[in-house]
């Protein structure tokens, strides 16, 4: 008997009359594809096979029968066309399960499954299918979300060479015994018989001329094979399902270029803001600073209130560096890399590390013997450290926990996991080296904490500018992308490891040194003050507290100082004066006339005028304005005044 597809009139009555007709084209479209004509139900069932007659087919019904199978094929195409560009692409596997289930109908199948390429390009998972047998289903969710999705079983087509090239080269592969198979598909041959199947198909999806996945449809009995219409309707459909799946994939990255676009926008304006800040926040510093040394010189170093005055250079001095960070995460601060020795690094932070891990977290030390020396921005370097002990005891709050701050020097190949001493138990910890790490020595820095870890999604967003898991008003979201940021800048990278109410670790890998490279000493400041000998000093400074502050210490060393706020100011004075003046000292961004332009031109009217330049803004601030040089003598804002005390000395002496 020969096969008919039905379709019910209360079928067609319970769905719109779209819809209707899309199932009747499809249906009519499988009957002229075997043979038959389209009947109702009742028909079908009142016509006995024993009356049944196979006529001989007309050159003209033949023709007929080809364009109606064209027509039907043409309005199925153009119904699910229409249906996938009205699709949202958020509902892209919805769409794809559509698409499946029609495909089994047309040719017909028992199991139809679409595969695509995992990330790391080594296999080919099922991301959907439609099945008669029971325990087949449709996988719901995003098709790219679930094709780097762990655990679904894989598809590895480098295990049927025969097939991946013939899928490689765009042609589809069908055969209906083992019969249809070349000599070389030995694996291809043996997949078939295990399998039991009486036909098997695989239709290639190209993109940008990649194969990015496939179809595989399977059937385990099968009256005569799938026809030519029937497989040229599975391949437009596929091109279809792969053409929405592009659509999704070209929205996602349009909208991820658009988020990173938000980001960078938003790291701009915190640059702009911070360059701002920063300027006037320097200056203030400079005046704590300077007042604070001019303090403790006056009432000698057994004075009573040294301590106090102390403490409040020290937090000036916490402040500064604080300034740095904001800086140094909106990128409008450069980096001063030099060599040091990580485990003094850590040593010197450890009241510091003890002070703001709190007295409920223990703080344990397992620092390696003979590490040697990196290349990192000691003062930024500090702030990656107690960035990451703020936030392990952050995690620990408010029980507190263990903390773990280990060094440990290893050797990167690129294949082989790292052993790392953290003093926890007998055994070295392993952990896998971060991708992308060139081979080589490195000092790992880790810092690990018994708080309550963090879910998956949290640790992939864990370094994102301005992301933060914390309650409002208690995390800015740029402590973790500041860390990030230093260590890529070092040339390291970090490995993030946590499990959900276990704890934390965080390492960082940074380069060893060049071992021609000389360790940087701890800077010992000469405190010797320069005095003066007899030069008079031209001062251009805006801020009155800080040129207050000039003002007092300059005289205090010996110099005549002509102070004057701003560009015309100064022009005048130079004017003026009937004495020499040997050194015009200015900020380089003042309003009107800034110090490039007030030196330019009190130069050309005293040649023999040596210049020195202050600034409160960072290098990339000004070099955005115009303002920055190289070979400018300048001392960035704030130092202390034996600073200053040294590089009036120095301009005034240079040749």
């Amino acid at each position: 008997m020969t096969k008919q597809w039905t379709v019910h009139a209360q079928v067609a009555a319970g769905v719109s009359r779209t819809q209707a007709r899309y199932r009747w084209n499809l249906i009519a479209y499988l009957n002229t594809t075997t043979g038959s004509q389209p009947t109702s139900f009742a028909s079908d069932h009142a016509n006995a096979p024993s009356r049944r007659v196979k006529l001989r087919e007309t050159p003209t019904s033949q023709a007929h029968r080809a364009l109606e199978t064209q027509r039907s094929f043409c309005e199925i195409v153009a119904t699910l066309s229409g249906q996938f560009a009205n699709l949202p692409a958020a509902d892209a596997g919805q769409g794809v399960d559509e698409a499946l289930r029609l495909i089994a109908l047309s040719l017909p199948a028992d199991r139809v499954a679409l595969y695509l390429r995992t990330a790391d390009a080594t296999s080919f998972v099922e991301i959907a299918c439609f099945g008669r047998a029971a325990g087949d289903f449709m996988r719901a969710g995003d098709p790219h979300a679930l094709a780097a999705e762990e655990g679904i079983e894989g598809f590895g087509l480098t295990d049927y060479p025969w097939l991946a090239g013939q899928l490689g080269k765009s042609e589809s592969v069908c055969w209906h015994s083992i019969d249809d198979l070349p000599d070389i598909a030995n694996a291809e041959r043996s997949f078939f018989r295990r399998r039991r199947l009486a036909s098997l198909l695989f239709v290639p999806m190209i993109s940008h001329g990649a194969l990015v996945g496939f179809l595989k449809v399977d059937s385990n009995e099968l009256s005569r094979p799938w026809s030519a219409d029937s497989l040229a309707l599975t391949r437009v459909m596929l091109d279809m399902v792969s053409g929405l799946l592009e659509r999704k994939r070209s929205e996602q990255t349009f909208a991820d270029t658009q988020a990173r676009l938000q980001t960078t926008q938003r790291l701009e304006v915190v640059g702009r803001l911070a360059s701002g800040i920063a300027h006037d926040f320097n200056n203030y510093l400079t005046a704590i600073l300077g007042y604070g040394e001019l303090l403790s010189l006056e009432m000698g170093e057994d004075g009573q209130g040294q301590d106090e005055i102390h403490e409040i250079r020290r937090a000036a001095d916490r402040a500064t560096a604080l300034v740095e960070q904001i800086l140094g995460f909106s990128r409008a601060k450069s980096h001063d890399p030099k060599l040091l020795d990580l485990n003094s690094v850590v040593a010197l932070l450890a009241k510091i590390v003890s002070r703001i891990a709190g007295e409920q977290v223990e703080v344990v030390y397992q620092l390696g013997v003979e590490i040697r020396a990196v290349r990192v921005d000691p003062a930024r370097f500090d702030q990656v450290i107690l960035n990451l002990v703020a936030n392990a005891r952050d995690a620990m709050a408010p029980d507190g926990g263990l903390l773990t701050i280990a060094t440990n020097e290893v050797q990167v190949d690129g294949t082989s996991e790292v052993s790392l001493d953290i003093g926890r138990a007998s055994e070295s910890l392993s952990i896998h080296a971060p991708a992308g790490l060139v081979s080589g020595s490195y000092v790992v820095l880790s810092v690990l904490d018994t708080g309550s870890g963090m879910s998956e999604d949290t640790r992939k967003r864990l370094f994102e500018p301005f992301y933060t898991t914390k309650r409002d008003g208690r995390g800015t979201g740029i402590g973790l992308s500041t860390v990030a940021g230093i260590v890529e800048g070092c040339g390291g990278l970090i490995v993030v490891e946590s499990e959900i109410d276990k704890g934390s670790a965080f390492h960082l890998f940074l380069p060893i040194a060049n071992a021609d490279a000389t360790l940087q000493e701890p800077e010992v400041s000469n405190r010797e003050i320069a005095l003066a000998q007899g030069e008079t000093i031209l001062l251009v400074e805006p801020e009155c507290v800080v040129r207050g502050l000039f003002e007092r210490v300059l005289t205090r060393w010996g110099y005549e100082v002509l102070a004057a706020e701003d560009g015309p100011g100064a022009l005048k004075i130079c004017a003026t004066h009937r004495g020499p003046i040997h050194l015009v000292m200015a900020d380089l961004a003042m309003p009107h006339l800034c110090g490039r332009e007030i030196a330019e031109q009190v130069v050309h009217a005293r040649p023999s005028l040596r210049v020195l330049f202050t600034s409160g803004y960072s290098e990339q601030a000004l070099q955005a304005e115009g303002a920055w040089d190289t070979s400018l003598p300048v001392v960035e804002k704030p130092f202390a005044m034996h600073t200053l005390a040294a590089k009036v000395r120095e301009a005034l002496e240079r040749a």
